[in-house]
């Protein structure tokens, strides 16, 4: 999103799929899609929208066509932009209400800063902010060759699917490349302690600071210290805090990748009155995995585990198309994915130590608390560092 203009390219891919074209109304792409059983999706998340359309195989150049003129002269009219304003404003406004929800939304604005657009959200006044000059700019930006790929998947062969493509999006008109976004991310260089207050019997505890790049050289150990961490019931959060003293209604954490830095987070779900022994237990859990290795048989599980998954990158051809569409995006390696399994394998226990060690650092956190503040929580909270308030009237004016 571009400076000042949270929220544009989702709002612009959303109202490009209902606006229509110069030529097709969005009431009659409607239809047409309709008449044809087809199905045009969008889907933005923070770098990446994915255009999505379904048709029969006869259809198949009728749909290409279609999301090439789609493309080629949208519309982005003024009555759509306020229809899918309406439906995402009644969103953010419920987000306020969800605990865990609110605690989602503000974490990263308080670990990458409040100005950093790593950490942005979209809020109702950002929202209201967005005219269709903004979105036509976002468009004229992003919505042009090359930065458009285009992948097929399902009944068409390579000779069929590359004549498809010269014929219509080869159509398109060829811009610049789009606009980089070079902010970085700071490390949080201290435990800084927030409370939202909410009249709650459950609190919902966020923990965590930075993370990782994309590319870091641990990125495998980091991989397995992830399930190691909290990758399903023998993991040591599950374990720890919910199987063994029941202090969690649900807990996790992952230390995770990003173009620049991802973010590293543990989180808790809990009653009011176990909020600070689950607190320590997350820190203290976080701090023994990087003081000593995982046992041979934690490493075992959380490879294992991280291997059976990858099968399920490529279950189905469309995902084979968008793993291939996204790696080539981001740059990685040609061999990725041929080597993924192998370097699993080769992760050892003092590795995933060495890596938590790198990058985990239980000293200076970010510690949000959503819900209630008990006597202990109150003690636990005034020692890790002086707690900042953030009220409602706060949270809608200045954070969400």
């Amino acid at each position: 999103d571009p400076p000042g203009k949270v929220g544009a390219a989702a709002m612009t891919a959303d109202v490009w799929r209902n606006g229509g074209s110069a030529s097709l109304s969005g009431d009659e792409l409607d239809r047409q899609l309709e008449d044809r059983g087809a199905l045009l999706t969008t889907e933005t998340t923070r770098e990446e929208t994915w255009l999505r359309l379904s048709v029969l195989k006869e259809d198949l150049s009728w749909g290409m066509n279609l999301m090439a003129g789609l493309l080629a002269n949208p519309l982005l009219p003024a009555d759509k932009l306020e229809e899918v304003r309406g439906q995402r404003r009644v969103d953010l406004q419920q987000r306020l209400d969800v605990p865990m929800s609110v605690a989602q939304a503000l974490f990263p604005q308080l670990v990458f800063g409040k100005g950093n657009p790593w950490g942005w959200t979209q809020t109702v006044r950002t929202l209201d902010a967005l005219t269709t000059a903004d979105l036509h700019a976002f468009y004229e930006s992003f919505y042009h060759c090359p930065n458009l790929k285009l992948g097929l998947a399902g009944d068409v062969d390579w000779t069929e699917a590359q004549r498809l493509a010269r014929e219509t999006f080869g159509r398109l008109p060829r811009g610049s490349a789009p606009p980089a976004v070079e902010a970085g991310v700071e490390p949080v260089e201290k435990t800084k302690v927030y409370i939202v207050p909410r009249d709650v019997t459950q609190n919902v505890l966020y923990v965590g600071h930075e993370g990782i790049g994309r590319f870091t050289p641990e990125k495998f150990a980091v991989k397995v210290f992830n399930n190691v961490l909290s990758g399903g019931f023998t993991s040591r959060m599950f374990k720890e805090i919910r199987s063994d003293r029941g202090l969690a209604y649900a807990v996790f954490g992952m230390l995770t990748e990003g173009t620049v830095r991802g973010l590293f987070y543990n989180v808790a779900m809990t009653k009011v009155p176990s909020s600070a022994e689950a607190l320590r237990l997350m820190l203290r859990i976080d701090e023994d995995l990087r003081q000593k290795p995982p046992t041979p048989d934690e490493v075992a599980l959380a490879r294992q585990a991280e291997i059976n998954s990858f099968v399920f990158f490529f279950d189905t051809p469309e995902k084979i198309i968008r793993q291939k569409m996204t790696l080539d995006a981001f740059g990685y390696p040609p061999d990725y994915l041929q080597t993924y399994v192998a370097k699993l394998k080769a992760v050892t226990p003092d590795e995933v130590r060495a890596a938590a060690d790198k990058d985990v650092h239980p000293d200076r956190v970010i510690v949000l608390v959503v819900g209630k503040i008990d006597a202990a929580l109150r003690q636990r909270l005034d020692e890790m560092g002086q707690p900042i308030e953030i009220t409602d009237e706060i949270l809608r004016k200045e954070w969400l």
